[in-house]
């Protein structure tokens, strides 16, 4: 298949962001306002979760995770990757902890976690300035001189070690909230580039690194039609996991927030309005 390069179209009645059709791949409950978003901005998209998201379903999971959370204000830091652990996070906090625990250094990757943190613990949270990836969160004056702190890292079961292993090196005693498990969804492929097709997709999108890994496999065979599609990706270092999965116009939001998504579509927009 012959990919068509989306072009921008400007004028005073003309909405640029109209020629686009967006496949959507965050889990489905992280989809809604994001869609309605771009609904309203005049583009087109296709839900496709890479991810589903889901609370632990182990019962040794959940009590060994039940007895971190008893003993929560003994940690000094707690750090929140995602917006999926600051919501399942949150729920286990609340219900064993009704008053937030005092002296708590409180950390959220990204201003979307930071927002979700805030809203649903009431409690004053630190983000770096400069990026949203835990290299960037490692650079934060608070976890500088840690040694001796007890760090917990709220999260799902896996993902990346570097976080934790930086801060220990540091000196910082080290545990994982491991509050929600995630899978892959693997769509049937012929069903899925059909799909891909039929909708008239020009903007794939990718939220984290194994998101990338997932889309590549759902794309199967046919990945090389589709592989020159422009990939908005949330960093750097996801920008280059893309490239190296073989994904050839990728683009850096610098930001996993509905913000920063549109607005690297607006730029695309606009460089393109420039070029033309």
């Amino acid at each position: 298949m012959s990919q068509k390069k989306i072009t921008f179209v400007s004028g005073p009645e003309v909405n640029p962001l109209g020629a686009l059709t967006v496949l959507v791949t965050r889990p489905a409950q992280q989809q809604g306002e994001l869609i309605q978003a771009l609904a309203a901005l005049g583009a087109k998209t296709l839900s496709k979760p890479m991810l589903t998201i889901e609370e632990l379903k182990s019962e040794v999971q959940i009590n060994q995770l039940k007895n971190k959370i008893l003993n929560f204000a003994e940690y000094d830091i707690a750090v929140f990757v995602s917006t999926n652990a600051a919501h399942y996070g949150s729920h286990w906090i609340d219900r064993y902890w009704p008053q937030f625990p005092v002296d708590l250094e409180v950390i959220a990757i990204g201003p979307s976690t930071a927002k979700v943190v805030t809203e649903l613990l009431l409690c004053g949270v630190i983000q770096s300035d400069t990026g949203v990836t835990s290299e960037d969160v490692l650079n934060l004056p608070v976890l500088q001189d840690v040694a001796g702190c007890k760090v917990a890292i709220f999260r799902g079961i896996g993902g990346r070690e570097l976080l934790a292993s930086a801060l220990r090196e540091r000196g910082a005693t080290v545990d994982y909230f491991e509050v929600y498990t995630r899978q892959g969804h693997i769509y049937p492929e012929d069903n899925f580039t059909r799909e891909l097709v039929s909708a008239g997709v020009n903007v794939l999108s990718a939220n984290s690194s194994e998101t990338v890994d997932i889309l590549k496999t759902n794309l199967g065979e046919q990945f090389d039609r589709f592989s020159g599609l422009i990939l908005l990706v949330p960093s750097a270092r996801v920008a280059e996991q893309a490239r190296a999965s073989g994904f050839t116009a990728v683009v850096n939001c610098e930001g996993a927030s509905n913000q920063a998504f549109i607005a690297a579509l607006w730029r695309l927009a606009d460089t393109t309005a420039t070029q033309t």
